[in-house]
This record gives structure tokens, C-alpha cells and sequence, in this order.
């Protein structure tokens, strides 16, 4: 851990000892992302998961979970100011492991479609943190960068000669409430079964299909996989699909969106390199073939 984040936990430790007692002791561990955070240990051999938040956010988070009151969501058991814009947040700790999407099993699999749907179905309106996916927005990212670079723009033709049909979301009334940020770093599977879900700083609203897209898309645009484990891939997000009932339209539209966002993103971050469009050209590919599929 850096010296910033040691010197935050020395001060969020002395902080909860004198709140949760004096026997606890904050061990920061790895999640694979960028944020800071702790598993809290009590003298009683009880344990949580810590996280330094914005107090807004904290609370809506506790209140999603209260009304949710789903098994694999983690009750808000402590929301502690530390600042005037920040509180440490303490949830239960949830046991589990993750799991690479191409590696689930199929019981695994069954799970988190079983899970996510449950999700769903429980959010509300009310719940949603975020504005849905800006997919214009998005677009108008990749056409500016192919205006810019002509030379490059026909590696970006598969995504520019998308008709709006197909890369453009339905009437907000008409869209689900949703995880938003899906990925395999947000659930845990305690054997067979999905044991906890977290990280709804990103609910929105957006296709019903669009976590399940996600949990697989941006495994496979992020990491070089053979071919074996891309198949595996695009089996089990046919099952999803399949799992959801969604027809061959929307099944499309969200794999287009992820395709949109995920090339936007690594545009905009390089928007004078214009050879990073062959990057995402080569990124690109499989998600066209779970394309390729989904219209089949």
C-alpha cells in the first residue's frame, strides 16, 4: 500500500478503535481497483469491510440495502463522519472468492443469472445513483476521433456504420434498474453460489441485459484470452441472454453500447495517438462476434 493509503489507515484505524473499540485491528487488501479499502477486525473475532466514501453516497447505499434486504447484499452497519464531505462506511463482511467469467462453472453461472435477476427485480427508480449510459455521447467520441484521424477511421467502421437503431437506448421509462458496473470484481461466489453482490455506486437505469453483457464484455476487451476461453465467454452470455428472454434486438443494443463505451473510453484517453484506433480494433473483434451471434 502507498504511504497516502498507510497513513489513511493509521488514521481510520485510530478513529474506529475509539468508536468499535480499542482490540480492532484495519488490514487493507488488493480488490483489483484503484480504491482504498480495509477489512476492519474485532477483538470479538468479527470482521468488516471498511471503505472511506462520500457521506451522500454512504447513505444511499444503506438505504439500498436496507430495502433490498437481499442475503448477498451487505447491510451498512456503521456510517462514521471522518470530514465534511466524507464518512467511513463499515459493512458486513461476506465471504467468497472471485471468479475470471471464463472460469465459472455452470452451476456459477446459474447463480449469477439467478442473482442478477433477483437484483433487478428488486431495485427501484428511487435507487438509481447515475443517469443512464450517454450512448450519444459516447458515439459522437469515436466519429470525432475518426474526423481527426481519417487514416484510421476505417478500423472504427464496424462501430461508425452502426444504424441508431442499434446503438441507441429505448424511452428512460421503458429501461430497467440495474447494477451498472457488473464486472467480476463486484461478486463473490462462496462455492457454487453467488454469496455477495457489491458496489452499487453505479446503479442506473439501462437494459435488462446490459449487467449481463458487461460481466463478459469487458473481460474480454481488457484481457488477451485464447480462443477456447472467448468461446466459453460468448457461451455463457448466450445463456444469459437466453436466461433474461431477451429478444434478438436488445441482446444487439447491449452489446453495442458496451462496444461504444469501451472503444470511447480508450479513444478519448490517447485523443492525439491516432494508432490507438488499431488497439481498439483488435479489442473490438470478439465483442463482433458475440454480435455476429446475437443477430443470428
Amino acid at each position: 500500500m502507498k504511504r497516502d493509503g498507510r497513513e489513511l489507515a493509521a488514521k481510520m484505524e485510530a478513529m474506529l478503535r475509539g468508536r468499535l473499540g480499542a482490540g480492532l485491528r484495519l488490514v487493507p487488501f488488493e480488490t483489483g481497483s484503484a480504491k482504498v479499502v480495509f477489512r476492519a477486525e474485532l477483538a470479538s473475532g468479527k470482521r468488516l469491510f471498511v471503505k472511506l466514501v462520500r457521506t451522500d453516497k454512504g447513505l444511499a447505499q444503506k438505504r439500498l440495502a436496507d430495502e433490498l434486504a437481499l442475503p448477498f447484499v451487505a447491510r451498512v452497519l456503521h456510517l462514521l463522519p471522518w470530514d465534511g464531505e466524507h464518512s467511513v462506511m463499515c459493512q458486513e463482511w461476506q465471504e467468497g472468492r472471485h471468479v475470471l467469467p471464463e472460469d465459472m462453472t455452470d452451476r456459477q453461472c446459474a447463480s449469477l443469472i439467478a442473482a442478477t435477476m433477483r437484483l433487478q427485480a428488486a431495485l427501484k427508480p428511487r435507487h438509481a445513483m447515475l443517469p443512464p449510459q450517454d450512448l450519444e455521447k459516447a458515439f459522437a467520441v469515436v466519429a470525432d476521433f475518426a474526423r481527426r484521424h481519417p487514416l484510421m477511421r476505417p478500423l472504427l467502421a464496424s462501430l461508425l456504420e452502426l444504424p441508431p437503431a442499434e446503438r441507441t437506448f429505448p424511452a428512460a421509462e421503458s429501461l430497467a434498474v440495474i447494477h451498472g458496473d457488473q464486472h467480476y470484481e463486484n461478486y463473490l461466489f462462496d462455492g457454487e453460489e453467488v454469496g455477495a453482490i457489491m458496489d452499487f455506486e453505479a446503479v442506473t437505469r439501462g437494459l435488462r441485459t446490459q449487467d449481463f453483457a458487461y460481466a463478459v464484455m469487458r473481460r474480454l476487451f481488457k484481457a488477451r484470452l485464447s480462443a477456447g476461453k472467448q468461446a466459453r465467454l460468448a457461451e455463457l452470455l448466450a445463456r444469459m441472454f437466453e436466461a433474461a428472454g431477451a429478444p434478438p434486438e436488445e441482446r444487439a443494443l447491449a452489446i453495442n453500447m458496451w462496444r461504444i463505451v469501451f472503444a470511447a473510453r480508450r479513444l478519448a484517453s490517447h485523443p492525439h495517438f491516432g494508432p490507438v484506433a488499431l488497439l481498439v480494433w483488435k479489442r473490438d473483434l470478439p465483442l463482433r462476434r458475440l454480435l455476429a451471434a446475437a443477430r443470428a
